[in-house]
């Protein structure tokens, strides 16, 4: 299976709500999108939940779209 093909399978297999994103993220022309789809997928889809994070070891997580880390 080439790249663009298990693209288009992950893209099916995510919740419709996300899609776009997940598409942005994989044009290559936009980081936002390629953070915001890991810690979506990574928190079950749930936009709450990703705001309310709180694993400081993910090298993500100062720059998820739930803010930056309060230290």
């Amino acid at each position: 299976m080439t790249i663009s093909e298990r693209r288009r399978l992950k893209v099916k297999e995510t919740p419709p709500k996300h899609r776009e994103v997940l598409k942005r993220a994989f044009s290559g022309r936009s980081r936002k999108a390629a953070i915001r789809a890991f810690c979506l997928e990574c928190c079950g889809y749930s936009a709450k939940e990703v705001a309310l994070c709180t694993d400081v070891t993910c090298p993500l997580y100062d720059y998820r779209f739930g803010g930056m880390a309060k230290t």
